[in-house]
């Protein structure tokens, strides 16, 4: 069976590990493309289209839309469907799409801050966020949704457009980790993420100060983010005071490295995620998770495999986390049971085989 060429839109270059890329290695249905801001190793040159999508609200989005919408529109007729992700390319691509005359999907990632924080830029824009999603979400031949809240909420919110959505989860690309050890004199704790206040990342800084000692190491990775100047100062001076090991910006080799090497995986994003990848790759990884209780991450920590907290209470990680290195074997059963559910429910081949079938499902109703 020849397959469907699909060009899927992302706002950065994608690690080796992506779940996209390793979806389009699997597929029995798409032959995928992958539409990036910027070149990377990965995917291979003749699967890659430069569409400038980036993070953020910036002039630079214009240009993007005007690339896409010329690329669509030469492989109109080549091309069965294009796929957006990210907060851009999800509000603003269905409407080029549609324009184009080519058929779309989209794959929501989350709310995110637009919908969640409470800082004035956001909620200025929050009703132009709104009414550009219902545009995209009428485009769409597709809806699919990575945590079952996010699914719930929009099929209340949309109820006439609900036959389109579909929960399909995500997975990970990078290799599963089968024995770790835990007996280490020190347990590293790690959190790799954008500097950002509501990633939580004053929150892993005030933690690694209290409990700063031979009992653990932690490990912050991850690039600083504009607007937040202060908080990436704040980070170097606590890995200046050997509170913590701040790597910068990691890229797959060295971030699976990473993610070997640690035991505790703390995450204490405020705000929506779709299914934080990072989450994800803990559980590849045989790491226990100590995170927030939102929604995405209610979808993977189960009883016995890792901890929910409240947002923004420290005391009660710092109680989880003293306890776990007081108990070596508690921390490798939280592990190993959090890594058994997300390989059993978002495995690689599980995630290729849901898409596939619903893109088939898609392509057939597109074709009669």
């Amino acid at each position: 069976m020849n397959k469907a060429a699909s060009l899927f839109i992302v706002n950065k270059a994608l690690p080796d590990s992506d779940y996209r890329l390793d979806y389009g290695a699997r597929s029995q249905v798409c032959e995928v493309f992958y539409g990036l801001p910027e070149r990377s190793a990965l995917p291979p040159a003749e699967r890659f289209v430069r569409i400038g999508f980036e993070e953020g609200l910036h002039p630079g989005v214009i240009t993007a839309l005007w690339d896409l919408h010329r690329y669509l529109r030469s492989r109109r007729g080549r091309l069965a469907f294009v796929h957006f992700y990210t907060t851009n390319p999800i509000l603003l691509g269905p409407i080029v799409a549609r324009l184009a005359g080519v058929p779309c999907v989209i794959t929501f990632t989350g709310f995110g801050r637009v919908m969640s924080s409470t800082d004035r830029k956001y909620t200025l824009v929050r009703p132009l966020y709104s009414l550009l999603l219902r545009h995209a979400i009428r485009a769409a031949r597709l809806v699919l949704f990575q945590n079952k809240a996010d699914h719930a909420r929009l099929s209340r919110s949309y109820p006439g457009a609900a036959h389109k959505f579909h929960y399909v989860g995500s997975t990970s690309g990078m290799a599963v980790t089968e024995d770790k050890d835990f007996s280490t004199p020190g347990l590293t704790v790690l959190l790799a993420t954008r500097l950002m206040p509501e990633k939580g990342v004053p929150d892993f800084i005030a933690v690694a100060r209290e409990l700063h000692g031979p009992r653990f190491r932690f490990r912050l990775a991850g690039p600083a983010s504009r607007g937040h100047e202060g908080l990436y100062k704040e980070v170097l001076a606590a890995a200046q005071e050997g509170v913590l090991e701040y790597d910068g910006n990691l890229e797959s080799p060295a971030m699976e490295a990473a993610l070997e090497q640690a035991h505790i995986l703390l995450f204490p994003s405020y705000y929506g995620e779709g299914l934080s990848r990072l989450m994800l790759e803990a559980g590849f990884a045989q790491l226990c998770p100590v995170a927030y209780n939102i929604p995405s991450n209610r979808d993977l920590v189960v009883e016995g495999g890792g901890f929910l907290v409240e947002p923004g209470d420290r005391q009660q990680i710092i109680l989880i986390l003293s306890s776990l290195a007081d108990d070596r074997a508690l921390v490798a059963s939280h592990a190993a049971c959090y890594q058994e559910h997300v390989l059993q429910h978002y495995g690689r081949q599980q995630y290729a085989e849901r898409l596939d079938d619903l893109f088939r499902a898609m392509l057939s109703k597109l074709d009669s």
